[in-house]
């Protein structure tokens, strides 16, 4: 009895100190007692047993629930939700039916390869197969001859894709008929189709709704207030709009992945502070090849928009692309550690409401538009150690809505490269920058009389701090530096390049005139560039443009990037964070 006794005392001291366990499983019960032997029956179930310091460990298995987190921790005791190992529990909002295959697809067109199931509910945001995304298209129509109209035009789409035909109640899918993802008979593989995305089809789907199919996980905290959770190695899975909805500061997410989400993986919902997503993968895929297959096409010489059809309605989509790992970032977050690929955006509107956002140490890899969106209002934004491979245009400072414009930014010590298939694949406009303002913002009324048009004078508009690219790396041999958005004579002020080493085509995307324009107005100094294609009449450029690409990096054609020369950055004192000993950038790209 004594030695019980003890052993009791040490494991009640154990659990004071380390917090209580609770356990789910999809073979559990809500009736069990939550212990690894009996586990709960659902995920909901298990946190709401959480206090300060406890964990809610995940068992192996697909959880079809909708898990609403209102509790919290605190700084020295989180709460924790984790998966017991990495990639092995799935939450999702798929429909239960169809993905566990009690619903069976009849073919209906033998010569396309269309089937079709009886849906009775509204446009889903996004439907999977073997966690491949098949492309929304608009109408049944559309979708049988994989093709889009605009205005009249018809534009060729993705290879396989699903359309809803509400009034009719069905659900219809093609998959890729050349076997390129496995069988063309959705039946063969795992059919993830999402709820509806928007709040207008009803209160479930909306994301403060009790029994919401708008997320898999919301995190609500009043007034935003701290959780202090931990949510760890979980598979996000169709969501009708995101995986995780924060609604509460002080979380942190890691080693999680979202497939099918359509407003992201994380999205801020509330004022939400301080929150960490780190170690995670964001996908869209197979996007990327979808683009770069129709970019392929003979019609894309002729077609200059046929690469876009994810992009909006109006292009193609019925539900839209533009979003990322995280949107609607907020105050005091961190983005670091994370493979974001195969995707449309990667982080969309950083600067939303961002202020002293670090986005670090992320791999962005084949992503159709931007890896960054600098937008709209951002304050204090820093991007390090990152990895930009096969951007189109990888940080894009472009406000959509009046002052103040983002900034200050900092874009330091990162690699931006492009391979020789990319390169191929996109003919022209990739550059690591995508600069300017839409035309309405040079006519807003917060604006007036500050400039007219195209003929604004550099020192009017400014991006307030300034947007600072200091020791980067950049193979870009066919691209630009900067592409400057809508007029290529805006003088956008108060943008620094230092430091940097690079290969580029060009310095800007008009060549035409070096009397205005972003580009012209930037300030460069202490960098070393080799223009392939055009070496700029600038005086600011002056003593920092070489001849060769060899110069720079001897081995860059056979995939070395290591570079050739060592030289010492000048310092820049605007720029808080320490600079790199070397001009160009510490972080490899190999």
């Amino acid at each position: 009895m004594k030695k019980n006794a003890s052993v009791f005392v040490l494991l009640a001291c154990l659990s004071a100190l380390y917090g209580t366990e609770y356990f789910a499983s999809p073979c559990g019960s809500d009736m069990n007692p939550g212990t690894r032997e009996a586990p709960f029956g659902t995920i909901t179930k298990a946190v709401s047993r959480l206090k300060p310091g406890d964990t809610a460990i995940l068992l192996p298995g697909v959880y079809f629930e909708f898990v609403r987190f209102t509790d919290a921790g605190t700084k020295e005791k989180p709460v924790m939700i984790r998966a017991e190992r990495p990639d092995s529990v799935i939450i999702t909002g798929a429909d239960r039916a169809i993905r566990e295959k009690r619903t069976i697809w009849k073919k209906v067109d033998e010569q396309t390869g269309l089937y079709v199931v009886d849906y009775k509910l509204p446009q889903p945001s996004r439907v999977l197969y073997d966690n491949v995304d098949l492309f929304p298209y608009r109408n049944v129509e559309e979708l049988n001859s994989f093709s889009i109209d605009r205005k009249g035009i018809s534009y060729p789409g993705p290879r396989h894709g699903f359309a809803v035909d509400t009034k009719a109640g069905k659900l219809y899918v093609r998959l890729r008929q050349d076997g390129k993802y496995g069988s063309t008979d959705p039946n063969q593989h795992i059919m993830a189709v999402s709820p509806a995305p928007t709040e207008k089809y009803g209160p479930r789907y909306k994301l403060s709704a009790p029994d919401s199919l708008a997320c898999n996980l919301s995190l609500y905290r009043p007034e935003n207030g701290s959780m202090h959770m931990i949510v760890d190695g979980i598979v996000f899975e169709t969501p009708g709009r995101v995986a995780v909805s924060m609604m509460a500061s002080d979380v942190i997410v890691r080693n999680c992945r979202f497939l099918g989400c359509w407003r992201g993986g994380v999205e801020r919902t509330g004022k939400a502070e301080r929150v960490t997503v780190e170690n995670c993968e964001w996908h869209c895929f197979p996007v990327f090849d979808d683009v770069k297959e129709l970019l392929s096409l003979p019609e894309a010489k002729k077609l200059s928009e046929i690469a876009w059809p994810h992009k909006s309605s109006s292009r193609g989509a019925v539900v839209p692309y533009e979003t990322g790992i995280c949107s609607k970032i907020g105050k005091d977050w961190m983005i670091r550690g994370n493979y974001i690929h195969d995707c449309f955006e990667g982080l969309c509107s950083v600067g939303y409401s961002g202020v002293d956002v670090r986005i670090e140490d992320n791999r962005f890899a084949r992503c159709i538009d931007n890896a960054i969106e600098l937008e709209d209002h951002g304050k204090n934004i820093l991007i390090c150690n990152n990895l930009f491979e096969d951007v189109f245009q990888a940080i894009s400072w472009q406000p959509l809505q009046g002052p103040p414009w983002p900034g200050p930014a900092y874009v330091i010590n990162n690699c931006f490269r492009r391979t020789e298939p990319y390169m191929k694949m996109w003919k022209r406009g990739c550059a690591p920058f995508k600069i300017g303002a839409p035309r309405y913002q040079w006519k807003s009324k917060a604006l007036a009389g500050k400039f007219s048009g195209k003929n604004a004078d550099a020192s009017h508009i400014a991006v307030p701090g300034g947007l600072w690219v200091c020791n980067n790396t950049f193979i870009e041999p066919r691209g630009n530096l900067i592409n400057e958005l809508n007029y290529s004579h805006q003088r956008v002020a108060g943008i620094h390049f230092y430091n940097n080493i690079g290969i580029f085509a060009r310095l800007r995307q008009y060549p035409d005139s070096w009397n205005g324009g972003v580009t012209v107005h930037s300030d460069y100094k202490n960098n070393r560039f080799c223009w392939k294609k055009q070496v700029p009449p600038l005086k600011t450029l002056e003593g920092q443009n070489v001849k060769t690409a060899e110069e720079l990096f001897p081995g860059y054609k056979k995939g070395d990037f290591k570079p050739a020369i060592k030289e010492k950055s000048v310092s820049v004192s605007e720029v808080k964070k320490k600079l790199p000993e070397y001009i160009g950038a510490g972080t490899s790209v190999q």
